[in-house]
C-alpha cells in the first residue's frame, strides 16, 4: 500500500495547557486559524490545499488534493492536530463534525490519537465506507468503540494497548483508490467530551447466573406459557399439558398459538413451553435460526422427540422448553416425557422444573448421529485436544474453529458434559496459539477461521448451561472467543457500502458477528461490543438485503452470501428481504439458473459438472419465509434427482401436495443485471447502460431432464468469476449434458464454450458486460442477440436462435472490425462423449442419444481429447471423464466495418447417432440456410438484401412465413473475395431464394503438403534455469529431467488431500488444487535438478 500524506499541524487555540490529569471537557481546537500548519510530504507531485473557509456562517479547516491519475494503491492525506501539551483522553471521549465536497472519492477516513513521542496509536479508527457526507456530521470517539452512528471500526491491531493518557496529536486521514479524483475534508470544532457508559471484557468480575431452572407456575400463578402449532394435534398436546399442571397446582397456564412476533428481543417476556417444530409453529423459527435448537420436519425423525431447555435465550431471564417432534406421533410422545417430568413434582402452589433434556431420533437420524448415540471413550477430551493440535499444526482450513464449531449440536443430541469440557480445553489451545507468525497461513488464528463462527458462537450459547461446568471455565471459554471474535472475526466483516453488494468473505464474518452480538445482548448487554456488533452486522446485511445477486458471479460462491443474508433475516428478525420482493427475485434467478436436471448450471469457480448444492438453503428459507411454491418445488426437486436426502439444521421444506413443477422458467427467460452489481464493478473502457446489461439467458423446452436447456452467461466480471461472458456454459438435451463449461481454476476463454479474436496478433480481455440487444419469442422460435463492442479492436456479436419444432439451436457468430487488421477468430465448443470429426463438426454420442455440433464449412476444424478438463466430469453416468475440445479457426483479413460469421448448430437425436444436416451461409446476408430433410428454413441477421426484410434476426420458411425479431443494425452487408462465388440454391424458397456462398475445398490433409523449408530458428538458452511450470506442455523449455528433495517426505498436503509431489513445482498440471506442493513448518528444503 502506498501512503501519501499530507500534514497539517494546527496551533492549539482554546485550549489551556495543563498536565494531563488537567484535561476539561470542552473545546480544544475551533480550527478557526492556520497559525502554526506546515503541509508535509506528497507535496511537490499532488499537493493538498489547505485553508480557512467559512461554511455556513462558521470557520473551518478545509483540506483539499487532486490525487495521481497513474496512482496504485491507496492514496492517503491527512491533518495532523498537535496540541502543545499532552492531555488524557484515556476515560474520555473525542469529537468534531466534518463534511467532504467530494464524498464519492472521498472514501476512507481514519482517525488515530498518539501520545507524546510513541510512533504506534493508542487510539486508531477506520472506515473504508465513504463516512465523510456532503452533510456535516458529529464524530465520536472512545476507546474501543465510535457512536453508533458513526460505526467506524477501532482497529486492535494497530493501536499500541497503552493507554491514551498523554496524546499530544490527532490526526485525520482521508484516502481513496479512485486515482485522478479529488478528495475533500472539512473539519470544525475539535472537542473533549464524556464517554458513553460501556462496560469492557477485563471489567467483568462475575460470570452472570446461569438460569438453570424454570419456573411454570409460583405463588398459585402462572409465570408460563404454552407456544403451540395451530392444528389439531398442537392444540392437544398444549390441553393435555395446562391440564397436567393443573392437576398439581390448581393453576392454568395459558396456551396461545405461536406467532412470528412471539419471541422479541428486549422485551420481558415469560417462561414458556414451546411445541411442534420449525415448520408447524412460527414461535420456532426465532430459536432454531439462533441454532439453538434443530426440531423441523427432518430433526428428530418419524416418531422421534427432544426436549431440551433453553437457558435464558433473549437474555430477559425466562427459559424456554422445547418439546419438540418432526411428525403428530412424536408429538404425542414428546408430550407423554413432559408430562412426566411435571408429575414427579408434588402438588402444591410452585411448580419448577429443572434442566430438561430427553431425545428419541428415528432410525434415520440415529444413523446420521451414531457417533454422538454411543457411549464415549473415556480419553474424549484428550482425543479431540489432539486432532485440535494436528489441524493447527497442519494448518487446516478454519483451524480449531470448525471443530469447535460442532460441539454444540453434538451437545444438543448427546446431552454428554464431555463435549463443553471439550469446547473450553480447545480454546485453552487455541487462544495459546494464537500468536503472530509469518509461517501461519491465515494469520494468528489460521486460514478463513471466521468461517464457522455463526457455529462457534451458538455452540457457546448451547454448552454454556452445562452444569459440570465451573464459571472459571466458563470464563476462559467466552474471553477467548471474544478475543477470537475481537482479533479476526469483526474485523473480518465487510460490506454494507450504499448501492454496492458485499462478497461472501465478508458475509461469512457479518454473520458470527451478528450472532455474537445477539448472544451478548442476551447474557453481556453493556459490553461495548455488543452495540459494535450489532451495528456492523446491521450495515452489511440490510444493504445486501436491498440486492438479489451478491458480489460473486458464481454459481457456488454467490449463494453462500444470499444464504448468510437470508440466515441474518431469521435470527435479527429483520423481514425486510421477504417483504421487499428480493427474497422472490433470488429464488426466480436460482431455479432459472438450474437446468432440466436440477443442477445449478457451473459457471464461475465452481469445479464439477454437479455444480455445487449452496443455493438448496436459500430455496428452504424462502419457502419458509414466503410460502414460495416455486423455491419449495425446485428444492425437493434437486434432492430428488440427486438422490440425496435432506440435511439436518437445513430449514428443509417438505413438499406439499399441490405443488407442480413450475411452467414461468419454459421459454426464453432473460435475467436482468441488478444495479447493485453493476454499481460494484464498474471498471472497464466499455460498458452498455444498466438497462441494456443481462446477467443470464435461458432456452428451456420444460422443466425435465429430456426437454432442451441452454444458459448463455452475460457477465466477464465479479468475485469468482470466469471470463465467460457471451459464452454457453450448458446444454442439455434427451437427459444429457452436452456441453462442458466447468473448472475451478482455469478461467481463461479459451476454456469456454466462447470465440477468440486476435488482430494483428493481439487479442483483449473481455469487457465486464454483454449487451443485450434482444430476446424474444414466439410459439415456433426464440431469440437472443448479445454483443461485445472493443473487444480485440473488434464488435463480437453472438445470436441464438431456437427452432422450436427443430428441436435444435443456432448459434450466429458475427465478428465486426474496428480497425484495418488481419483478425485470427477462433471458435471454441467442449463437448462430453464419444467424439467423431468430420467436415460438418463433431458428433458426439452418450450412450443411445447423440448431439451433433454442426459448423458451416470455411473454417478449419480441430478435435483435442482434454483429460484434466474431464477430471470435473467423475461420475457422469453417461461417459467418460474426458472433454472434447472443437475448435473452429478462421483467419482473414478485415476493413474497419466489415464482418466475418460463424455458424454453428446443435441438432440431437435421442436414442441414435443424429445425420448431417445441410447447413450453409448465406453469400449476401448475415446468414444460413438451414435443411434437415422436412424444412428448410433461412435464418439472418439483419435480414434479407433480395426481399429488403429488416430485422435484428429475421427467419424465412420455405412455406412463405416470415419471422422478424428486433430492430436491425447498420453493419455493412458482407463482401467477398473476386474468386468468391455463390452456388444455386438447393432450398424449395424458389426464385426468391437466398444465395449460398461456395465453400472452397477442405486442404489437403498434412501428410499430403510438401515439407517446409526452415527459413530460421531461435532456441531460448537462459543462463539461469527457468522453472516454468511448463513441463507437460508442448515447447517446454529443456534442462532438467529428474528432481529430488530432502526432506523426501513432505507430509500432508492439507489443500488438495492428496499427493504431495516436489514434481507438482513444474509439471504443468493445473488438477487438484493447482497441484500445489507444501512443504514442512521450519524445514530446510533443498531441491535438486539434474
Amino acid at each position: 500500500m502506498r501512503f501519501a500524506f499530507v500534514f497539517l499541524v494546527c496551533g492549539l487555540c482554546c485550549f489551556c495547557g495543563g498536565q494531563p490529569a488537567d484535561a476539561k471537557l470542552g473545546t480544544l481546537m475551533e480550527f478557526d486559524s492556520l497559525d502554526g500548519l506546515r503541509l508535509s510530504m506528497n507535496v511537490r507531485d499532488f499537493p493538498g490545499k489547505l485553508q480557512v473557509v467559512e461554511d455556513g456562517g462558521a470557520k473551518c479547516v478545509e483540506l483539499t488534493a487532486n490525487t495521481n491519475p497513474k496512482g496504485t494503491g491507496s492514496q492517503y492525506y491527512s491533518i495532523l492536530c498537535t496540541f502543545p501539551e499532552p492531555i488524557d483522553i484515556e476515560k474520555s471521549a473525542i469529537q468534531f463534525d466534518a463534511r467532504s465536497l467530494n464524498p464519492e472519492s472521498t472514501a476512507a477516513f481514519y482517525v488515530r490519537m498518539f501520545n507524546k513521542g510513541e510512533r504506534r496509536s493508542a487510539w486508531s479508527f477506520s472506515s473504508w465506507d465513504n463516512k465523510l457526507t456532503t452533510d456535516w456530521t458529529e464524530f465520536h470517539f472512545q476507546r474501543g468503540m465510535s457512536s453508533d452512528d458513526n460505526d467506524m471500526r477501532w482497529e486492535h491491531d494497530v493501536v499500541s494497548g497503552k493507554a491514551a493518557d498523554k496524546v499530544s496529536s490527532i490526526e485525520i486521514i482521508i484516502g481513496t483508490k479512485d486515482y485522478g479524483k479529488p478528495v475533500s475534508i472539512r473539519v470544525k470544532k475539535l472537542r473533549l467530551a464524556k464517554a458513553e457508559s460501556v462496560k469492557f471484557l477485563d471489567e467483568i468480575t462475575e460470570y452472570p447466573r446461569r438460569l438453570q431452572e424454570t419456573a411454570l407456575v409460583k405463588d398459585g400463578k402462572a409465570v408460563s406459557r404454552i407456544v403451540h402449532p395451530d392444528t389439531e394435534s398442537g392444540r392437544k398436546a398444549a390441553k393435555q399439558i395446562a391440564d397436567s399442571i393443573r392437576s398439581l397446582t390448581g393453576c392454568t397456564v395459558p396456551c396461545q398459538t405461536g406467532a412470528l412476533d412471539s419471541f422479541q428481543d428486549g422485551v420481558q417476556g415469560t417462561n414458556t413451553v414451546l411445541l411442534g417444530n420449525l415448520n408447524d409453529n412460527l414461535a420456532v423459527r426465532l430459536l432454531y435460526a439462533r441454532k439453538l435448537t434443530l426440531v423441523d420436519s427432518v430433526l428428530p425423525g418419524a416418531g422421534g422427540y427432544l426436549l431440551h431447555t433453553i437457558h435464558n435465550p433473549l437474555g430477559d431471564g425466562c427459559n424456554v422448553i422445547m418439546v419438540g417432534a418432526s411428525d403428530e406421533q412424536g408429538l404425542a410422545l414428546a408430550t407423554d416425557k413432559f408430562c412426566e417430568a411435571v408429575s414427579s413434582n408434588g402438588k402444591g402452589k410452585n411448580l419448577v422444573l429443572g434442566r430438561v433434556h430427553q431425545v428419541k431420533l428415528d432410525a434415520e437420524m440415529s444413523r446420521r448421529f451414531r457417533g454422538v448415540l454411543r457411549p464415549y471413550p473415556q480419553d474424549y477430551v484428550e482425543a479431540g485436544l489432539r486432532r485440535g493440535q494436528e489441524r493447527l499444526d497442519q494448518g487446516t482450513h478454519t483451524s480449531i474453529a470448525g471443530q469447535l464449531a460442532g460441539l454444540g449440536e453434538r451437545y444438543l443430541l448427546g446431552n454428554n458434559p464431555l463435549e463443553a469440557k471439550l469446547f473450553v480445553e480447545l480454546w485453552r489451545l487455541y487462544r495459546k496459539s494464537a500468536v503472530d507468525d509469518p509461517r501461519k497461513f491465515g494469520g494468528a488464528w489460521g486460514f478463513d477461521s471466521d468461517f464457522p463462527s455463526i457455529s462457534v458462537v451458538s455452540s457457546w450459547d448451547i454448552l454454556e448451561e452445562e452444569p459440570s461446568l465451573t464459571d472459571e471455565e466458563r470464563m476462559v471459554a467466552f474471553s477467548a472467543m471474544m478475543k477470537w471474535m475481537d482479533d479476526t472475526v469483526y474485523p473480518s466483516c465487510a460490506g454494507g457500502r450504499p448501492g454496492r453488494v458485499t462478497h461472501n468473505h465478508g458475509t461469512f464474518a457479518a454473520m458470527g458477528t451478528a450472532r455474537c452480538a445477539l448472544y451478548l445482548k442476551a447474557n453481556f448487554p453493556t459490553l461495548y461490543q455488543q452495540r459494535a456488533y450489532e451495528r456492523k452486522a446491521d450495515k452489511v446485511f440490510r444493504e445486501q438485503a436491498r440486492h438479489s445477486k451478491p458480489m460473486e458471479d458464481c454459481n457456488g460462491y454467490q449463494w453462500l452470501t444470499l444464504h448468510h443474508t437470508l440466515q441474518y433475516a431469521m435470527m435479527r428478525p429483520d423481514y425486510t428481504i421477504f417483504n421487499n420482493g428480493v427474497a422472490d427475485q433470488i429464488a426466480d434467478f436460482c431455479i432459472g439458473n438450474m437446468d432440466n436436471h436440477g443442477i445449478q448450471v457451473p459457471y464461475g469457480d465452481t469445479g464439477s459438472w454437479l455444480c455445487w448444492i449452496s443455493e438448496r438453503v436459500c430455496l428452504n428459507i424462502i419457502a419458509l419465509a414466503t410460502g414460495n411454491q416455486d423455491a419449495r418445488w425446485a428444492n425437493d426437486y434437486k434432492l430428488k434427482m440427486r438422490r440425496h436426502k435432506p440435511p439436518v439444521g437445513d430449514y428443509y421444506q417438505p413438499l406439499k401436495p399441490s405443488d407442480k413443477a413450475p411452467k414461468s422458467f419454459d421459454g426464453v427467460r432473460k435475467f436482468p443485471m441488478i444495479e447493485g452489481f453493476y454499481n460494484t464493478f464498474n471498471a472497464g473502457k466499455w460498458r452498455p447502460e444498466l438497462n441494456d446489461c443481462v446477467d443470464k439467458i435461458t432456452f428451456r423446452e420444460a422443466l425435465e431432464p429430456t426437454a432442451l436447456f441452454l444458459l448463455l452467461d452475460g457477465v466477464t466480471t465479479g468475485g469468482h468469476k470466469h471470463d465467460d461472458g457471451n459464452s454457453i456454459p450448458r446444454l442439455s438435451q434427451f437427459d444429457r449434458i452436452w456441453l462442458a463449461d466447468n473448472d475451478y481454476f482455469k478461467a481463461p476463454l479459451k476454456y469456454h464454450n466462447s470465440l477468440s479474436v486476435l488482430a494483428n496478433g493481439e487479442s483483449g480481455r473481455l469487457p465486464d458486460y454483454v449487451q443485450c440487444i434482444l430476446v424474444d419469442e414466439n410459439p415456433s422460435y426464440g431469440v437472443s442477440v448479445t454483443e461485445f463492442r472493443e473487444y480485440a479492436k473488434s464488435d463480437w456479436r453472438r445470436a441464438l436462435v431456437w427452432l422450436k419444432e427443430q428441436k435444435c439451436v443456432l448459434v450466429l457468430d458475427r465478428v465486426t472490425a474496428r480497425e484495418n487488421a488481419n483478425y485470427q477468430m477462433c471458435q471454441f465448443w467442449h463437448g462430453v462423449g464419444e467424439a467423431a470429426l468430420d467436415a460438418d463438426g463433431m458428433l458426439l454420442r452418450q450412450k443411445g442419444p447423440s448431439m451433433r455440433v454442426q459448423l458451416a464449412r470455411g473454417t478449419r476444424l480441430s478435435l483435442v481429447d482434454d483429460t484434466e478438463l474431464g477430471g470435473n466430469w467423475g461420475g457422469y453416468p453417461h461417459a467418460k471423464p474426458v472433454v472434447r475440445t472443437l475448435t473452429a479457426l478462421a483467419g482473414i483479413d478485415l476493413k474497419a466495418g466489415e464482418s466475418y460469421l460463424f455458424a454453428t448448430v446443435f441438432h440431437g437425436n435421442a436414442s441414435d447417432d443424429e445425420p448431417v444436416w445441410k447447413l450453409e451461409r448465406l453469400f449476401d446476408d448475415w446468414g444460413v440456410i438451414l435443411d434437415d430433410g422436412q424444412r428448410q428454413v433461412a435464418i439472418a441477421l439483419d435480414g434479407f438484401a433480395g426481399d429488403k426484410s429488416r430485422g435484428c434476426v429475421v427467419v424465412k420458411e420455405s412455406t412463405g412465413k416470415q419471422y422478424a425479431f428486433g430492430e436491425a443494425s447498420e453493419v455493412r452487408a458482407p463482401t467477398h473475395a473476386p474468386e468468391a462465388s455463390f452456388v444455386p440454391s438447393w432450398s424449395a424458397f424458389g426464385n426468391n431464394a437466398p444465395r449460398c456462398l461456395k465453400v472452397a475445398p477442405a486442404r489437403p490433409a498434412t501428410s499430403d503438403l510438401p515439407p517446409l523449408q526452415t527459413v530460421w530458428c531461435a532456441t531460448p538458452k537462459p543462463t539461469l534455469l527457468v522453472l516454468s511450470g511448463n513441463a507437460a506442455s508442448a515447447g517446454a523449455l529443456p534442462g532438467f529431467s529428474t528432481m529430488k528433495c530432502t526432506p523426501d517426505k513432505l507430509g500432508e498436503n492439507v489443500l488438495i488431500g492428496g499427493s504431495n509431489r516436489v514434481e507438482g513445482l513444474v509439471d504443468g498440471s493445473q488438477t487438484r488444487g493447482n497441484n500445489n506442493v507444501m512443504f514442512p513448518v521450519d524445514a530446510v528444503v533443498e531441491i535438486v535438478f539434474a
